[in-house]
């Protein structure tokens, strides 16, 4: 199976991203706002600091486990999904 490495022009459909330090960025397209402080960026510029990347469902995504290694996509994980409890 090849592992597929994601570019950050795939990465503008997930929700939200990570990175190594610790920040979170909610996305609008191209562009990464910071969940804490605000702050617009354009996706472009952190890509190399992205460490995962969370899609619509709640899922990882992508992941990147060293700084200098390639963000990859990763296979659906079932441990991460939300529980949809019925009512």
């Amino acid at each position: 199976m090849a592992v597929k490495r994601l570019t950050y022009l795939d990465l503008k459909d997930a929700k939200s991203i990570r990175t190594f330090n610790n920040e979170t960025y909610i996305l609008k397209g191209t562009l990464a706002v910071d969940e804490e402080n605000g702050n617009i960026e354009k996706l472009a510029d952190i890509y190399y600091r992205v460490r995962t990347a969370i899609g619509q469902d709640e899922q990882i995504i992508a992941k990147r486990k060293n700084t200098f290694d390639e963000l990859i996509q990763v296979k659906s994980n079932k441990r991460f999904a939300k529980k949809k409890f019925k009512s």
